[in-house]
């Protein structure tokens, strides 16, 4: 789902005297300054005199707490002010609002009665939310299995490539997820699948046998490893859209590489080993053309579209192996290779590690806790203020995978013995929970890992029976909705 935000109902405009307009544009141009109480008396005034825009916009000031208090009654009360004159956006807002239950008390109903009004107007968005609720207008973002389990996503089976096994490695916001699966042959193939996992395709080799998918990007280009015909050496490769025509990326002669992320633009990062030297980590360009090389001691573990890239810096200036000291997590920029460390949890010397990134640059791993734990951690934007996520049960480890623009969390926990559990959160790292908790399995499955979840909130996992599980919600995620 879309989200419309604040700046898109500013930009708007309607049929308006010469006056009203330049007074829209003047609270507007304050608002953009932070210059709340301009903005709030420029658009109280014209609200009052039954201006639209300035309703919607004082609406949002409400939602967003624009120097005033976050208040969903007063937001809604503007909203509906507009609504009585038939502003789609106003309709919208308010089934959003009623449906998330975003500071305002829950309501289905009301949800549905708006959304229908939106959607007879034309608003698609509308029609899609109508289209996951019931025909009884509420099938809300939950239904129950018959132990009275509140199911919150619909599960799917991937599949495999006819072997008994599958891992899966990445997902993009279609849902085309990405990994290695076993033929029947039983050789490690990578495979990608079409939107919403729908339809396991072996995406091949480079003339060996085998071959691995670590990454997809938003066109469904992948990024890993392949073996090629001459040596049972793998190297790194990238495909076009929808996993097509493989092809290897600038390797070495004789070098032994592997590719592990990429983003919207194409950019790869791999490492590559000749020879049995240490192994170096490269970025490329665009469409995985050209290359250069990292810092020494980052290790990349993913990038996000604006090219900057989460890993783990070894702060003892020494290649990872067993005599490292420690490390910490990171972030590089991928044009000026810039590193910024991130904050550790429990001070010097303490090992923390990134795996994930959002466009946001927040980012999210592991990092050991004063008690000696190791946690999952998310930080804020920029990697700041580096925020420990806890477990599923107080004396358990945990660790942060993926996060999408929500700032949903999505990982694994320990939850008492060896057993490992999935788990995912609400926005910003709030709330872990345990994904058994919301799905319905077939009895003696759970699900142990969550590996990466999209901006949809669909969540590709790991099974307890080595199957590969795809998690939609019944609703998308979605706060104030876009468009």
């Amino acid at each position: 789902m879309k989200q419309l935000p604040w700046i898109i109902i500013l930009a708007m405009t309607l049929s308006a005297t010469a006056a009203s307009a330049q007074s829209i544009e003047q609270a507007k141009a304050a608002f953009a300054k932070g210059d709340y109480a301009t903005a709030l008396s420029g658009y109280t005034r014209l609200a009052e005199n039954g201006d639209t825009i300035a309703q919607l916009s004082l609406g949002m000031m409400h939602v967003l707490g624009a120097g005033v208090p976050v208040d969903g009654e007063k937001a809604a009360s503007w909203f509906k002010k507009a609504a009585a004159q038939g502003n789609v956006d106003a309709y919208w807002l308010l089934g959003a609002m009623y449906y998330q239950g975003q500071n305002i008390a829950k309501n289905d109903l009301e949800a549905v009665n708006w959304f229908r009004q939106a959607a007879k107007s034309g608003n698609v968005d509308a029609q899609r939310y109508l289209d996951v609720m019931s025909p009884s207008d509420t099938q809300t973002t939950s239904s129950q299995d018959q132990s009275g389990k509140q199911i919150k996503y619909r599960v799917r089976d991937i599949g495999t490539l006819g072997g008994k096994s599958c891992f899966a490695s990445g997902m993009n916001s279609k849902g085309q997820v990405v990994g290695v699966s076993y033929d029947k042959k039983e050789r490690n193939r990578a495979f990608i699948t079409g939107p919403n996992g729908a339809g396991i395709t072996d995406l091949g080799t480079l003339g060996g046998n085998t071959s691995r998918a670590h990454a997809v990007n938003e066109s469904g280009q992948v990024a890993g490893s392949a073996e090629k015909n001459d040596s049972w050496r793998s190297r790194a490769f990238i495909t076009g859209p929808d996993g097509k025509n493989m092809r290897e990326l600038d390797n070495e002669p004789g070098a032994e590489s592997e590719a592990k992320g990429i983003n919207a633009k194409g950019q790869v990062f791999f490492s590559m080993s000749v020879g049995g030297s240490p192994s170096k980590s490269y970025i490329t360009g665009p469409d995985g053309k050209g290359k250069h090389e990292l810092p020494q001691f980052f290790r990349a573990s993913s990038i996000n579209d604006n090219g900057v890239i989460a890993g783990t810096i070894y702060v003892d200036a020494r290649i990872p192996a067993a005599n490292v000291l420690y490390a910490n997590a990171a972030s590089l920029a991928s044009d000026t290779l810039a590193i910024k460390n991130i904050s550790v949890l429990a001070g010097d010397k303490t090992q923390s590690d990134a795996y994930g990134i959002n466009d946001k640059g927040q980012i999210v791993g592991q990092a050991e806790n004063k008690e000696s734990y190791k946690h999952a951690f998310i930080t804020a934007p920029d990697g700041k203020s580096l925020i420990d996520l806890g477990a599923l049960r107080k004396d358990a480890d945990s660790q942060a995978n993926s996060i999408n623009k929500q700032g949903q969390v999505v990982g694994w926990s320990a939850a008492g013995g060896k057993e490992l559990y999935a788990f995912v959160t609400e926005a910003n790292g709030a709330n872990m929970r345990d994904i058994n908790t919301l799905v319905s399995l077939p009895a003696g499955i759970s699900l142990t890992n969550a590996v990466a979840i999209n901006d949809r909130g669909q969540i590709i996992t790991a099974g307890s029976n080595s199957f590969c599980y795809l998690l939609s919600p019944l609703v998308e995620t979605a706060k104030i909705p876009l468009r």
